[in-house]
């Protein structure tokens, strides 16, 4: 089964959420960016899934953020709850803060290749990092969710934030 075609033609509701996991991963690059003088970070995980036939997507958001700041799910997460709730075969997995990166993410965060395309981002005032990877994609697929979300990012964070996918 093909997910993607030639034109941004997704699964049906994958683009809002793939909208509302750009966004969300700004609002997370960006909280604290005033002041970012010797805070400890850690780590804030979304994850999303949806089952489309015989593929299983599993959307995952890592950002780094300041520690001393509340975990708890921002109103961009709460809005891609609902997005997902009102989609079939949507789940919303997990939203959690992490004081270490999962091993499998080390190499993303420092911008190395994988099996999988995926996007980084930094904060150029904060430097904090973010990764957004869509795992069960074909090779093709998971670079054009890549080049999208990308783009997405890019338009809603102008020159604050820089994006590549990987």
């Amino acid at each position: 089964m093909k997910i993607l075609n030639s034109t941004p033609s997704i699964v049906p509701g994958l683009l809002p959420l793939l909208r509302a996991i750009a966004v969300g991963c700004l609002c997370a690059l960006f909280v604290g960016c005033a002041d970012n003088s010797n805070r400890e970070k850690n780590y804030a995980e979304a994850r999303v899934k949806i089952k489309q036939g015989s593929h299983n997507i599993e959307m995952v958001a890592i950002v780094e953020r300041y520690k001393d700041l509340e975990c708890k799910p921002d109103e961009i997460y709460l809005k891609l709850i609902e997005m997902c709730d009102g989609l079939e075969n949507c789940t919303t997995l997990k939203y959690e803060c992490k004081d270490q990166l999962n091993k499998r993410y080390t190499k993303m965060f420092a911008k190395q290749p994988t099996t999988s395309k995926y996007l980084h981002m930094t904060h150029n005032k904060t430097e904090l990092n973010g990764v957004a990877i869509f795992w069960g994609l074909t090779a093709d697929e998971s670079a054009q969710v890549c080049q999208m979300t990308k783009q997405q990012i890019l338009n809603k964070g102008g020159r604050e934030i820089d994006a590549v996918c990987i």
